[in-house]
């Protein structure tokens, strides 16, 4: 269960990680960034999958992934589904007032945990997953800008070498726990902003799969959608009282 938890949560790190990821003018992102922190936010994102091996692509085909990530302040909740060939999985993790829940549910099985954390384990989970710019518009060779039907559209293209040793780094962490390789070869980024705001991104990038003695690339694509309207507050679950209590690292060691 824990590596399926560290695998699901690889997909919507790496897209939260990027969400900052660039523009040509300090103003914009800061403007932008500015109103995420004044109101609670929704992050609808979705994403799908190219491979050029034929066993591997017939699978991914079969994929759906869909991420809603809420963040209320320091609280976060994020709700990951996969469903693969009919077979689905979910991992739903809240924090509230530094304490994390995770219901992870997999093949007919459901596990429901809970850990309180230090003030440094709140942070690094926060930093790793959703508020840290890692990429900056540094990594970036060419950022262009253009406004159309009063939206502004940031393009971001041939990342440098160190935003790409950034991201490889992570991914290698992340796929340690399965004895996995990847190595991203390339990223774009569009950013799309309206009256200031977020709404909505598009990611791609390619990445290099070493496992089994085979080797073959991937390129995943990501949408994501922002909202700030009606957007509820993050509580702890209901039925918070049935979670298992774990120490921190026994879910994110």
């Amino acid at each position: 269960m824990k590596k399926l938890l560290t695998l699901l949560l690889t997909f919507a790190l790496v897209c939260c990680m990027l969400a900052s990821c660039a523009s040509p003018t300090r103003q914009i992102i800061a403007k932008a960034d500015l109103a995420l922190t004044e109101a609670p936010y929704k992050m609808m994102v979705y994403m799908d999958f190219e491979c050029d091996n034929k066993a591997a692509n017939e699978i991914f085909a079969t994929m759906d992934v869909k991420v809603p990530i809420i963040i209320d302040g320091n609280n976060l909740s994020m709700n990951m589904k996969m469903s693969v060939k009919g077979n689905s999985a979910s991992v739903k993790t809240t924090i509230v007032d530094k304490v994390i829940y995770c219901d992870a549910s997999t093949i007919g099985q459901s596990i429901k945990l809970k850990a309180t954390m230090s003030d440094e384990e709140y942070y690094e989970f926060l930093n790793e997953n959703n508020t840290q710019m890692i990429l900056t518009p540094f990594h970036f060779e060419n950022i262009t800008i253009e406004t159309k039907d009063d939206k502004q559209y940031i393009t971001c293209t041939e990342i440098y070498s160190d935003g790409l040793e950034e991201l490889n780094d992570l991914i290698a962490e992340a796929l340690a726990s399965i004895n996995g390789k990847a190595t991203i070869d390339d990223v774009s980024y569009v950013l799309v902003l309206k009256d200031g705001k977020y709404k909505s991104m598009d990611i791609s990038y390619t990445y290099t799969v070493s496992a089994n003695n085979e080797s073959f690339a991937v390129t995943v694509n990501i949408d994501t959608d922002f909202s700030y309207d009606n957007i509820a507050s993050i509580t702890a679950p209901a039925d918070a009282d049935k979670y298992k209590d774990v120490d921190f690292g026994d879910l994110f060691g």
